[in-house]
């Protein structure tokens, strides 16, 4: 891995495997959460080189028998996440 050596990297989806191992405490659904980790991560090293957007859920419940609720977390997880935000407003 030396074409990673020196480079900062953020790490989404710390619930297993490799994620769990390597991956920031942040709530990728929270905006607020997300933003002081990159603001963190700027103060402390200058930048953000890399970001792998580990985060997801996998559900295999039948649609029809999705609440609201799961159906949100899901879509707020696996894909609202992954949208850029600005560290600047």
């Amino acid at each position: 891995m030396a074409h990673v050596e020196g480079r900062t990297v953020i790490v989404t989806g710390a619930s297993s495997n490799i994620g769990e191992a390597t991956a920031a405490p942040t709530d990728v659904t929270d905006e607020v959460q997300v933003l002081r980790l990159f603001e963190a991560e700027i103060a402390r090293f200058g930048r953000v080189d890399i970001l792998i957007n580990n985060a997801g859920i996998a559900d295999h419940t039948p649609s029809d028998e999705l609440s609201l609720e799961r159906c949100r977390a899901v879509i707020d997880t696996n894909l609202t996440s992954a949208f850029p935000r600005s560290l600047s407003g």
